[in-house]
């Protein structure tokens, strides 16, 4: 049954099978509050050499330094699935011990957490770090930059730093929940550049977040938050993300 997922379409009918998907790696997010376990054995039998054998091993799946990077969400969800944050801290370490054993350096783990009263639990468990899903108000990028300088100030002494996060902004109303708003690409861009050339120098050399900035979020409609060309702002998002980032050129 492990081998029949449930929302895995676009991954492994389209994804897989596109013609230009070699010009772009993949990760996963184990989502665990809609996915659960039934407990470590669970994860260890079924979940990991899942994993390993239909993604990690995917020559393009992202790895950084040799080690498969997995995102994962909540940890207060975990430590109910495996009892406490130790057991929790014993799971991850049997999956990198599972990753080298497939043949990789390890695997990079990280955690969706925007909760400062949960950062030390992140921590314990042994993440490499801890990204927020989207920001309070993100709207407005000076709320945006206040939340990430509080919450890396918080986390840069753990063994979970922040890893940098960009939001366009929130507005759920197409579910039917309160509105919000978005930046102007102006604004994004700007975030983006501060990021780039004010927070990410200041990390750890050796932490995720100096190598690596996840953009809240491709296409999430529903949610109310999207890069992806839409009649918003066209293409405007993405061309922002290529002007911080890349040396531009043509579409």
């Amino acid at each position: 049954p492990i081998k029949t997922n449930r929302n895995g379409t676009a991954l492994h009918e389209g994804y897989f099978n596109a013609r230009y998907s070699d010009q772009m790696k993949f990760a996963i997010t184990w989502e665990c509050a809609g996915g659960p376990v039934s407990g470590a054995e669970d994860f260890e039998e079924n979940v990991v050499p899942y994993w390993i054998e239909q993604y990690f091993k995917d020559e393009r799946y992202l790895k950084i330094d040799g080690k498969p990077v997995v995102g994962m969400y909540a940890v207060n969800m975990l430590t109910k699935y495996f009892g406490d944050v130790a057991g929790v801290k014993k799971e991850l370490e049997f999956l990198r011990s599972a990753c080298v054993d497939a043949g990789f350096s390890g695997c990079y783990i990280i955690m969706s957490n925007s909760k400062t009263e949960l950062i030390s639990d992140v921590a314990e468990a042994g993440f490499d770090g801890q990204y927020a899903y989207c920001w309070d108000n993100p709207a407005d990028i000076e709320s945006q930059k206040t939340q990430i300088n509080a919450f890396n100030e918080q986390s840069k002494n753990t063994t979970a730093p922040i890893i940098p996060v960009a939001s366009m902004g929130w507005d759920a109303r197409a579910w039917d929940r309160s509105g919000g708003g978005y930046c102007t690409v102006e604004d994004y861009q700007s975030l983006l550049n501060w990021i780039s050339d004010e927070l990410m120098p200041k990390l750890d050399e050796n932490s995720l977040g100096s190598k690596m900035v996840l953009l809240d979020n491709w296409n999430e409609y529903g949610e109310g938050h999207f890069l992806m060309p839409a009649n918003l702002n066209g293409f405007g998002y993405v061309d922002a993300i290529r002007n911080v980032f890349t040396n531009g050129g043509a579409h």
